[in-house]
């Protein structure tokens, strides 16, 4: 009735004590929890707990009253209050509730309290209490995203030890939270466990793993996790095909990566974009294979998708380092046509080109259209020349003065 008002429950509450009536335990921890729930009245609610004691002889380790105190307490950010609590209870002989346990433990999961966390889960187990699938997954997930991998660890063995059967949930948190730790090997071998056991991972579990396993430049392992997702009906997201198609690229797997390439598109599962594209022209232009790069830049125009900058500049970039001047020109001008604007990598290496081609009437024509500012040319090109070796390149334009310093 008087849950919206806190000030009028507490006035029926005195009258009660006035009249001689004394209140149950139940109407006491109602106005003390409405302290707590409504005001976030800490003071005011213990201060009601003391006149219970007082007027009705409960004690505070009452298993309904320290509950609605430890809920106060952890609601109210006072750990160190909730811990005497706990204490309190047990100093008591009066064990506190599964309730007061769990409250407790998930306020120590939110301030990062895992070792307090972690002893009052082996209490509630020692009690026969036996904490929720989702708790342990997340208390576990958290430790192990702070690097606590011994206290997930004992966490995980209590919870075996309890005859709980680890859901999918529980081992995806214990993987992400020992890749967020770097523990690949820790990972894979609970990935293993899971097979093993009959659990059948998710394609969010498969996609951590191939994902980390990539960063470390594993692609082989990284391609075999890809086939296990597959035998289990599961696909990789478009980032995760992504990543394991620039893996393969950077190491030199052309071939892989392409037949991952026409997985991805043959699944149906996934709206390829321009990005895994721009990775194998990139790769095939870097291994050689400039036929093939062209070919996939005509292929990502019919099937619709719109060369960005970062394609441009892949062709561009490249057919100025091998000083094929007309080319790279020829997709500058295609680009433009339709309002992509050049970067300052690509301009930079259209420059060197131009100056390696004697052509400083065409060099002085793309500074002054893409440049106002002359010192930034000077920089670009020097900076392309120094990371090519072309030391000529920054001694030709000084010679034949294409690139004025400023007045």
């Amino acid at each position: 009735m008087y849950e919206n008002n806190i000030d009028e429950a507490v006035s029926c509450l005195e009258e009660m004590l006035a009249s001689g009536k004394i209140p149950s335990d139940t109407v006491w921890t109602f106005v003390i929890r409405g302290c707590f729930w409504k005001d976030k009245e800490l003071d005011r609610g213990f201060a009601l707990a003391e006149r219970m004691i007082n007027a009705s002889g409960i004690p505070i380790s009452h298993p309904k009253v320290s509950q609605v105190l430890i809920v106060g307490c952890v609601r109210n950010n006072r750990m160190d209050l909730a811990f005497l609590l706990m204490d309190k209870c047990k100093q008591d002989g009066s064990l506190p509730t599964r309730a007061s346990f769990l409250t407790v433990i998930e306020g120590c999961k939110k301030h990062n309290m895992l070792k307090q966390g972690k002893g009052y889960l082996e209490e509630m187990a020692a009690q026969g209490l036996i904490p929720s699938a989702d708790l342990l997954a997340s208390f576990i997930y958290a430790c192990a995203r702070a690097g606590k991998m011994k206290y997930a660890s004992d966490v995980w063995e209590l919870m075996r030890a309890q005859g709980i059967q680890p859901t999918e949930s529980m081992y995806q948190s214990f993987v992400e939270g020992c890749l967020k730790s770097n523990i690949l090997d820790v990972a894979l071998g609970f990935l293993k466990t899971m097979q093993e056991q009959g659990v059948a991972p998710s394609a969010m579990i498969f996609n951590l793993l191939i994902d980390a396993v990539v960063i470390a430049r594993k692609p082989d392992l990284a391609y075999s996790l890809y086939e296990q997702m597959k035998a289990e009906g599961l696909y990789p997201n478009l980032a995760i095909f992504g990543q394991l198609i620039n893996g393969h690229v950077k190491a030199g797997k052309l071939d892989t990566a392409f037949a991952v390439f026409e997985e991805m598109k043959a699944c149906g599962k996934i709206d390829v974009d321009e990005q895994p594209y721009n990775m194998l022209i990139d790769g095939c232009v870097k291994s050689g294979r400039y036929d093939t790069a062209l070919s996939l830049f005509d292929e990502m125009k019919s099937e619709g998708i719109a060369p960005s900058v970062v394609t441009y500049t892949i062709l561009v970039s490249s057919y100025a380092k091998r000083h094929e001047l007309d080319k790279a020109l020829y997709y500058l001008a295609e680009m433009k046509a339709k309002g992509i604007q050049p970067d300052s990598l690509m301009l930079s290496s259209l420059i060197g080109c131009c100056i390696l081609a004697k052509d400083k009437e065409k060099a002085a024509a793309l500074r002054k259209e893409f440049y106002s500012d002359v010192d930034e040319v000077v920089n670009r090109v020097k900076q392309q020349a120094a990371s090519l070796r072309w030391q000529p390149l920054v001694n030709t334009s000084a010679r034949h003065s294409l690139v004025p310093k400023p007045m």
